[in-house]
């Protein structure tokens, strides 16, 4: 679909009703096709309601009036399509807008208003934002704590305050800091005022307030103080997921980059996923050693397990290349992928589906430039299955299309 676009071309249409089914079931390929339906599939989708996605996000007029209009009559799919397109045009209206039907809007709704609300983030949300983090649905309370942080709020300084009241770091005589947390200093009365719940669990008090709280607090080398996280006695996995979401939140590179390489074993691939993200600017050169360094030569097949999903998950975000890696990462991938195959147990009941499983997904991403060093992987190997040959009959349908298309 991304070769079409890119093309300038449409689909042909006896294949269109196909398309917008397809649309209709899988929804995050809605935004790969809706640009090459062309004038006729346009028309189609005013045909059918199980098309109804593509009408509401085609064709709607970015006129502020009309928008307002939709969303005060339309229907709840209508309501969301044009709140988006006005966000995107006047975001101080359409938060007002927002505000002004949030207590006749059910919860489901008022969850979806706030993620649309993402786009255009500003101070000049916070008034609102305050407002919903109060919201009798805890869905909607964590999506509004989740977009304060990412601002320079009141909410963020009064987490910050917290933090600054429960956590204590020392550096020893070692070159080592500890990190010590204790939450009593804090009363009831100071955790309601700054939107924590006081009917949370102690853990979650700390993840909360820890994920809001400014980075700056954290005095001191952030290699050593994520060492000292990564050693905490009970609290650990709370404090460097607290530490991720406030990188993520609020951009800081250098926080993003210490977590990768020093917490990664802590880390969770949603979590490396988030990370990777949220880089601001150009990281491309950390990002490739980031996963050079994850491959490496001898691993146990949990590890290579994790490094598989990990570069198939997260690095398409880092390079906005979802269909193809790097000529370099491709090569590593396909020596681990190769080094992850000759440790699997064969005749074991997962054998044959990890192998189909695990080169279906590196069929997407690898470059097309290592099908000479998959070909010399197959001719090599001592192992009776079907892999390679089923790996190398996707890449090559890969080249084949994208060699159509380059000459189209």
């Amino acid at each position: 679909l991304r070769l079409l676009a890119k093309s300038g071309q449409t689909v042909p249409p006896d294949f269109l009703p196909l398309l917008l089914d397809l649309g209709k079931r899988e929804r995050d390929l809605r935004s790969a096709i809706l640009p090459i339906l062309g004038n006729r599939g346009h028309w189609l989708t005013n045909q059918n309601s199980n098309w109804k996605y593509a009408i509401d996000t085609v064709n709607l007029d970015p006129n502020p009036i009309e928008l307002q209009e939709i969303w005060m009559t339309g229907t709840r799919t209508e309501r969301a399509a044009a709140l988006t397109k006005w966000r995107q045009i006047q975001p101080i209206e359409s938060c007002l807008a927002v505000a002004a039907s949030w207590k006749q809007d059910k919860a489901d709704d008022r969850l979806a208003w706030l993620e649309i609300l993402q786009t255009n983030l500003s101070l000049a949300d916070e008034e609102f934002l305050e407002i919903a983090l109060f919201d009798r649905s805890e869905p909607v309370r964590h999506l509004a704590a989740d977009l304060l942080r990412q601002l320079p709020s009141r909410y963020r300084q009064r987490l910050t305050e917290l933090a600054s009241k429960c956590l204590t770091i020392k550096e020893k005589k070692n070159n080592k800091y500890q990190i010590e947390i204790n939450l009593s200093p804090i009363h009831d009365k100071e955790w309601q005022a700054a939107g924590v719940s006081n009917n949370m669990k102690p853990e979650s008090k700390l993840l909360q307030v820890i994920s809001a709280a400014d980075l700056d607090i954290w005095m001191g080398d952030i290699d050593r103080l994520i060492n000292a996280a990564m050693i905490i006695p009970y609290e650990k996995e709370i404090v460097i997921t607290g530490l991720v979401k406030a990188a993520c939140s609020q951009r800081r590179t250098d926080w993003i980059e210490a977590l990768l390489n020093r917490a990664y074993p802590l880390l969770g691939i949603n979590q490396i996923q988030q990370l990777v993200g949220s880089f601001a600017g150009d990281n491309s050169e950390f990002l490739t050693n980031f996963f050079t360094n994850i491959f490496t030569p001898n691993e146990s097949i949990d590890n290579l397990d994790v490094s598989l999903h990990v570069i198939t998950n997260c690095f398409h975000i880092s390079t906005n290349r979802y269909c193809e890696w790097s000529p370099e990462i491709s090569n590593l991938a396909i020596q681990h992928f190769d080094r992850y195959i000759q440790k699997l147990i064969v005749g074991s009941n997962s054998y044959y589906y990890q192998q189909q499983n695990l080169a279906n997904l590196y069929s997407r991403f690898l470059d097309i430039s290592v099908i000479p060093e998959i070909e010399q992987m197959q001719s090599k190997l001592s192992l009776e299955n079907f892999t390679y040959s089923y790996f190398l009959d996707l890449m090559k349908f890969r080249r084949d299309m994208r060699s159509t298309f380059n000459t189209a």
